[in-house]
Parts: structure tokens; sequence; C-alpha cells
């Protein structure tokens, strides 16, 4: 079974994103990159929301709430 590889830097993050919404070649970045198949858009969607650009889920603040909430309540937190 294969290693895991370490998280990428948040500016590294931040510049694939901006290259996928900004540039045409970025969206054959994320289609082609074995790495972000799933990865970049999940992160592009959920920036959105972050954002207030879409509401259809929640935001990153509101899902770390809802977690915690929900250790506490099951008692594991």
């Amino acid at each position: 079974m294969p290693g895991t590889r370490p998280p990428y830097p948040p500016e590294f993050k931040r510049q694939i994103m901006e290259l996928a919404r900004t540039e045409p070649s970025g969206r054959g970045l994320v289609r082609d990159s074995s790495h972000a198949n799933e990865t970049i858009p999940d992160r592009m969607w959920q920036a959105d929301r972050d954002e207030d650009a879409d509401r259809s889920g929640l935001t990153t603040g509101r899902r770390k709430e809802l977690h915690r909430l929900c250790r506490k309540t099951l008692g594991s937190g």
C-alpha cells in the first residue's frame, strides 16, 4: 500500500483554485491532474460557500460547529 503524501501548503491550494477559476487552462489542469480530480472542485465549492456565493451547503465555520456539537452530544469531545 502506498504511503500518504504530506498535505499541500495553503498558498499552493489557493493558487490552484485561483487558476482553476480564472484561466481556461485551469479547468484542464483540474481535469488532467491525478491528485485533484475531486479535491479541487470540492474546495472550490466550499470556498464559494464560505464567501457566501453559494448557499447550497454549510460554511466551514458552521461545519466545524456542527462537528463540535455532535462530538459533545455523543460524549466523545
